[in-house]
């Protein structure tokens, strides 16, 4: 995530091969309430506190991408 957010910084266009590829990838992956996982791959170490963390890292994640979104498509608002 932070390649693609340090491209789009960089001036990148949504055109770009791979940033279509990754981006159509965010969309397919994006959770039916908005979110996208922290992770996409099994945990196997537990806390106490690892569904907040999760939680919380979820939504940091997403709030990343969403600033992704808005600076790609900032044109066609």
């Amino acid at each position: 995530m932070t390649a693609l957010d340090s491209l789009s910084l960089m001036g990148y266009p949504k055109e770009d091969p791979d940033i279509k590829k990754a981006l159509s990838w965010l969309v397919k992956n994006q959770l039916p309430n908005g979110l996208w996982k922290l992770t996409y791959f099994k945990k196997t170490v537990k806390t106490e506190n690892s569904s907040v963390k999760s939680r919380e890292g979820c939504l940091w994640l997403t709030l990343t991408i969403s600033k992704i979104f808005k600076r790609l498509y900032r044109d066609n608002c």
